[in-house]
């Protein structure tokens, strides 16, 4: 188990310019300029649009997208965020304080009738912002009664087939009784892994059904989509999960 820690302040002269530049970097490459399609977002958002559970939300790896997937939840009453650094936390604190709203917000609202106040309504929900590492046992101290657990892309960053798996057993106990659990994780291209990045290929369908199988949950939704016009990555695979 690592490290727990929630965030009260942001002591921002303790900060890592290195990583503060990422994810800020990060948010500008993907969740700023016009909507790409073709990358799978589509059925992302249609999976948060149909199976986003109301109530209390917790948003692994949030780094700086948790407004943009909030786009498609409803009666959500509480937002908890996870990061493994505070810099991705400072990041998305900032632009949830904020008023602007970036082009692919714009784009996706359009596509499905979201208002503006929706958006409001989101960033002044009551929330908090933890720091652990979500790849290994999660800490006792966290809320066990989530309605909906989300992990964009946090999953992928594992390096081996079972601890995939086993990050599936973490994240059951801190979901509530049919609550649900959605997420992403996008494949690493070659071009990308011969970067310095690891090697995430092993990730497929079958290593979900096997966690699903194993820790007791109802597939809602499991597909394999094709990215198109990214040179980092090929693929993405999209879950959606009810604990039994």
């Amino acid at each position: 188990m690592t490290e727990f820690k929630e965030i009260i302040e942001f002591d921002v002269g303790t900060f890592d310019d290195s990583r503060n530049l990422y994810y800020t970097q990060y948010f500008n490459e993907y969740y700023y300029d016009a909507f790409r399609p073709n990358q799978g977002t589509e059925v992302v958002l249609d999976i948060l649009k149909r199976d986003g559970k109301s109530g209390k939300w917790l948003d692994l790896g949030a780094g700086p997208a948790t407004l943009f997937w909030s786009l498609m939840l409803r009666d959500i009453n509480e937002l908890h965020c996870n990061e493994l650094y505070i810099e991705g936390l400072k990041v998305l604190d900032d632009f949830l304080k904020g008023d602007s709203v970036p082009q692919c917000y714009k784009d996706v609202m359009n596509m499905y009738g979201i208002d503006s106040q929706h958006l409001v309504n989101m960033r002044t929900l009551p929330r908090k912002y933890y720091i652990f590492d979500a790849l290994t046992e999660w800490p006792s101290d966290l809320s066990h009664n989530y309605d909906l657990i989300t992990g964009f892309g946090v999953f992928g960053l594992t390096t081996n087939p079972e601890d995939y798996i086993r990050c599936f057993e973490y994240m059951r106990d801190f979901l509530k009784d049919d609550g649900h659990a959605i997420g992403a994780n996008w494949i690493r291209s070659q071009s990308f892994i011969d970067k310095g990045n690891t090697d995430n290929r092993f990730m497929n369908m079958d290593l979900i059904k096997r966690a699903a199988e194993r820790y007791d949950y109802q597939i809602l939704h499991l597909s394999e989509e094709r990215i198109e016009n990214d040179e980092n990555y090929d693929k993405v695979l999209v879950w959606s999960l009810c604990k039994l």
